[in-house]
């Protein structure tokens, strides 16, 4: 049996238009879809970064408490407020204790101890008595509280200073730095 040849036009008619519109339906749910998951990988993206900038925020502020914790344990220490008392303090003395911190602290490189008037009595480091710190800013700052200096460029690489007060509880002695 012959299929009549109007018949056939429309079947084909019909055949391309419905895959025409597949095609298209098709095409159309794919540039959908594709743009659903390009919204979704995004969000699923800002959401971790958020999550990792949480867990390094907490980590640093660890690090900080630490640095801050380590710091107050010796600014409010006996030996170093009698030897800021004293008009001559004993160098050596102070130059053991701090080496002997120096030790049992690994977060820190050097420490030195400043007088009221910026000058050194006692570092780790003798490149510390060169430095007069009455106008420097570490100093004027650790006079008033725990501080952290910006982070700076030296010939040993990156440093951030870290000064705090000296004090019995009531008087400020001198800075830590």
């Amino acid at each position: 049996m012959k299929v009549p040849g109007l018949f056939r036009k429309i079947g084909t008619r019909i055949f391309v238009s419905f895959t025409i519109v597949l095609v298209t339906l098709t095409l159309l749910l794919s540039v959908i879809g594709l743009q659903f998951a390009q919204k979704t990988i995004t969000a699923n993206a800002a959401d971790k970064l958020r999550l990792l900038s949480v867990i390094l925020s907490r980590q640093v502020q660890r690090q900080l408490l630490r640095i801050e914790d380590s710091l107050i344990s010796m600014e409010n220490h006996d030996f170093l407020n009698e030897e800021l008392k004293k008009t001559q303090p004993d160098k050596v003395a102070i130059e053991d204790f701090l080496q002997k911190r120096l030790k049992m602290l690994p977060l820190f490189e050097d420490f030195a101890v400043y007088n009221r008037q910026g000058v050194c009595i006692g570092a780790t480091s003798p490149s510390w008595y060169e430095i007069t710190a009455k106008q420097k800013t570490f100093f004027v700052n650790g006079l008033k509280n725990f501080n952290f200096s910006d982070i700076f460029t030296s010939d040993e690489g990156k440093i951030q200073l870290v000064s705090t007060p000296i004090s019995n509880g009531t008087n400020i002695r001198g800075v830590l730095v």
